[in-house]
């Protein structure tokens, strides 16, 4: 019953897992979204830039200078969107390990409650053994 119980407490402890990796998987996915979004502002950026410096823009090495910060923020953003998405898979495949884990110890709680019920059948059936040999005394004592 012990097992039953230490074995419950564990499934419950997975179950806050899962739900706090969620939580961690849902922000990432936020923050990848963010950085994609950063990336698309950069880029439309990048191409205003690059329309005024092909434009002929009287300051060319001030545009061209602009132009090329632009590059940079552009390849941190999509550096950071990757990072991002590579946190979003390890934590996808941490939830995913953390549910197989709360399915065994699912499964085990089951093998434990069947294992109490066979025991419980076989107490209710050396109740009732005793019981008739208790019977069977009284009578042949008397």
């Amino acid at each position: 019953m012990e097992q039953l119980q230490a074995v419950s407490e564990h499934a419950a402890t997975a179950q806050e897992q899962v739900s706090a990796l969620e939580q961690q998987l849902q922000a990432a996915q936020e923050q990848a979204t963010s950085a994609q979004g950063e990336a698309e502002a950069a880029q439309e950026q990048l191409a205003a830039l690059q329309q005024q410096v092909e434009g002929g823009a009287s300051s060319q090495e001030i545009l061209q200078g602009e132009l090329d910060k632009a590059r940079e923020e552009l390849a941190a953003a999509k550096e950071k969107a990757v990072a991002m998405e590579q946190e979003v898979a390890a934590l996808r495949e941490q939830a995913n390990i953390t549910a197989d884990k709360l399915q065994a110890t699912s499964e085990q709680a089951t093998a434990f409650q069947e294992q109490v019920s066979a025991l419980e059948q076989q107490l209710q059936t050396a109740q009732e053994q005793i019981t008739t040999a208790q019977g069977e005394a009284e009578a042949a004592m008397e």
